[in-house]
């Protein structure tokens, strides 16, 4: 199964499913006017993604034909970047009524997770990554300089600070299924140099 989002000959871009079975399938906007699908579930049935209107999006699930819009957290941007492999859980972010971009989990109704501890000068946070269980979370913060760093979270209201080891930009994180590791990519100021940085129980914070 292939996700993702297809541009039609009228210009508007679409999320899309693609089997070898039935080829590609347009996954409809739910209502919005273009869409983006961003994960998918072990199974292809469960679909997370985005829909798109002028300058606000939603967070979209799609669950077989169906068009689930999940509202945002009182702001107009959200989206859903991963799945669980069931499709039980999606993260990602949304804004508040305060304009701030908040990490999110979506089962059936888009929670903010919350106590970011240590972390009393950020500014925005959003979800990047889930175990398999959904019950492990990992993204990103930033700061009123612009700064960026890492937290990760066991449950969904235990969020803690990694920090960013040293480097300038963290690019992207993950978890592993089984919840033991956090991953990812940093790079160093003006781009010029890339590292990666894992965490778990035995290996913690090399560069």
């Amino acid at each position: 199964v292939v996700v993702g989002r297809a541009t039609l000959e009228d210009g508007r871009r679409r999320a899309f499913r693609w089997t070898l079975n039935s080829g590609m399938t347009d996954l409809g906007t739910a209502g919005e006017n273009e869409s983006a699908a961003l994960s998918v579930s072990d199974d292809g049935v469960t679909v997370s993604g985005v829909g798109i209107s002028g300058n606000s999006s939603n967070p979209i699930v799609w669950r077989g034909q169906t068009e689930i819009s999940v509202s945002n957290l009182g702001g107009n941007l959200g989206y859903l970047l991963s799945l669980t492999p069931s499709g039980d859980v999606a993260v990602g972010a949304s804004k508040n009524a305060s304009d701030l971009l908040r990490p999110v989990y979506a089962s059936g109704t888009l929670y903010e997770l919350q106590e970011i501890t240590g972390l009393f000068a950020v500014r925005e946070a959003w979800t990047e990554a889930t175990s398999d269980s959904g019950m492990r979370f990992a993204g990103i913060w930033r700061d009123a300089s612009g700064t960026l760093g890492i937290w990760e979270s066991r449950g969904f209201r235990r969020l803690r600070n990694l920090g960013s080891f040293g480097w300038n930009h963290v690019v992207r994180v993950g978890v592993s299924g089984n919840g033991h590791l956090v991953y990812g990519d940093l790079e160093a100021a003006n781009y010029t140099s890339t590292g990666v940085f894992y965490r778990s129980p035995i290996l913690k914070n090399p560069k």
